[in-house]
Order: structure tokens, then C-alpha cells, then sequence
């Protein structure tokens, strides 16, 4: 039976609007019409207030 292992990193805390971002790395991809409709339907469901903070705490 294969086990599989995923790295987990610790969830870093941002301070305010006005304290140092720890988060510098920006991330780019690519949907297809039908995924990007999917992810905003998931998004709005969520109520969350932005996209970044959704995508960070989706279980990948």
C-alpha cells in the first residue's frame, strides 16, 4: 500500500493593514471558463472577504 505525506506548513499570521507582510511570494495560474466559474461560486459560498485568504485555507 502506498502512503502518501504532504508538508503542512504552520499558517503564518499577518499583522493589520499596516504591519509587515510575511506573505512575498505571489502565485499565477491558468482556469478554463468552467473552473474559474467553480472557484468563484466556492468563494462566494464561503463568505470569506478575499480570494487570497480562501485559496490559503482550501484543503489542497
Amino acid at each position: 500500500m502506498l502512503q502518501q505525506f504532504f508538508f503542512v506548513p504552520k499558517r503564518e499570521k499577518v499583522s493589520g493593514r499596516n504591519g509587515k507582510r510575511n506573505r512575498t511570494n505571489p502565485v499565477q495560474f491558468y482556469l478554463s471558463d468552467d473552473e474559474q466559474y467553480i472557484l468563484n461560486t466556492k468563494f462566494k459560498a464561503s463568505g470569506m472577504k478575499s480570494m487570497s485568504a480562501f485559496l490559503r485555507n482550501s484543503n489542497l
